[in-house]
């Protein structure tokens, strides 16, 4: 991923008030509870949403939860667990195993990512999923560029 994109989605985040993060800046989720959570959905997490819960830990853009690890037991966690999220979706037979939801509206949207279609840096394409006709389109290519395009729609 380019450092240009990261460096335009810090000042799109430094400079929007309905931007929040979880953590204190730089101090996110560690990188021991990254690869717990990897072990726990059986896959890597894309390079750009590691970075995002290592300097943010988690946040929101406007009311739209962005999911993170809550660098708690699993199972114990609470809805905006992203492993909690997948947990909880694959045991009442929601989604595909291959949708990870990222982000939830409050509405009728959330987000997710593809994890059958890793690309060769390893990130996930992110697709809009529609609660009321269950109808999912690209929305972005990578984490980044959803975080970006997400936050210029405010």
């Amino acid at each position: 991923m380019e450092s240009d994109r990261y460096d335009e989605l810090i000042r799109l985040i430094e400079s929007n008030r309905k931007v929040r993060f979880t953590g204190i800046q730089g101090r996110g989720v560690s990188d021991e509870w990254i690869q717990k959570a990897e072990r726990e959905l059986g896959l890597q997490l894309p390079p750009s949403y590691k970075w995002w819960l290592k300097k943010y830990g988690g946040g929101s853009i406007e009311r739209a939860e962005i999911y993170s690890i809550y660098e708690m037991g699993f199972e114990d966690a609470v809805p905006g667990d992203i492993v909690y999220v997948a947990i909880t979706n694959r045991e009442n037979g929601l989604f595909d195993k291959e949708k990870l939801f990222i982000c939830e509206s409050g509405t009728d949207e959330a987000w997710y990512f593809d994890t059958s279609q890793k690309d060769d840096a390893g990130e996930y394409p992110v697709y809009l999923y529609d609660y009321t006709d269950s109808s999912s389109f690209l929305y972005a290519e990578n984490f980044v560029e959803f975080l970006i395009t997400k936050i210029q729609e405010l």
